[in-house]
């Protein structure tokens, strides 16, 4: 994950953010997952997709990690926008091994995504827009200690980052926070989300954001392919990705 420490954000803490006002495509999300260690990219990225295409379909987050392997979010969204993604039932995220049959099913790919950086007023509009977003951030203390609502006043792994799918925003009393959904299982937050104040990194820390604007759906014609591939699966033995993934 990029080390974007030191470098000049925008203050949130000068900025008007207008009345008060709730934001949320939480509709749209999966139910939350629990990743295991180092895979937040892989989440984030998925949990994104997972909303634009408006939680209808359960993604595979264990195809995607095995397709870039490095614990990066630029890495995770580059890969999801040169691989077509399986749906979960192929291959759940605990199972360690692929069944070659389902290699050729893979629907969906991320078509169009746009960089924000670290403008907050640009996450805000692509919110507003329905986009949801990916942010990948120096983590803070109250986060992983599962509260609800992160203010300005935590303190921040500096040696730690995360990355999570960004899927809302509140105004409250003057001050903004950004949704997450998280990855750390249901229990955590409320419900497995979490608010962050943009505040919080005015002077520590860093948050990097990206927004999700297309998803590519190449369809079902694969059906007939898993079809032709019933007779074969249970006399067909799972074998790790590496063996037919270049």
């Amino acid at each position: 994950m990029q080390q974007l420490e030191g470098q000049e954000l925008l203050k949130a803490a000068n900025v008007d953010w207008g009345q008060d006002r709730i934001v949320s495509l939480q509709a749209n999300d999966t139910p939350v997952k629990s990743q295991w260690n180092g895979t937040c990219t892989t989440f984030s990225t998925i949990a994104a997709i997972e909303n634009k295409l408006g939680g209808k379909f359960d993604l595979s987050e264990r195809l995607l990690c095995n397709y870039y392997g490095v614990f990066n979010t630029e890495q995770a969204i580059g890969a999801a926008k040169l691989f077509y993604i399986l749906e979960d039932k192929y291959w759940p995220e605990f199972e360690p091994k692929f069944n070659t049959a389902f290699k050729d099913l893979g629907r969906f790919i991320l078509s169009k995504v746009n960089y924000l950086a670290t403008n907050y007023l640009d996450v805000i509009q692509a919110i507003d827009r329905g986009n949801p977003c990916i942010v990948a951030l120096s983590t803070p203390v109250d986060l992983y200690a599962g509260k609800s609502q992160v203010e300005a006043s935590s303190k921040l792994y500096h040696k730690s980052g995360h990355a999570i799918c960004v899927s809302g925003y509140k105004i409250e009393n003057g001050k903004a926070y950004f949704l997450v959904k998280n990855s750390w299982g249901p229990k955590n937050g409320s419900v497995g989300y979490q608010y962050i104040a943009f505040e919080l990194y005015d002077d520590q820390g860093y948050p990097v954001f990206w927004e999700v604007v297309g998803v590519e759906d190449r369809g079902e014609q694969s059906t007939n392919k898993l079809n032709n591939f019933i007779a074969d699966l249970f006399n067909t033995d799972a074998i790790n990705v590496s063996d037919f993934i270049a």
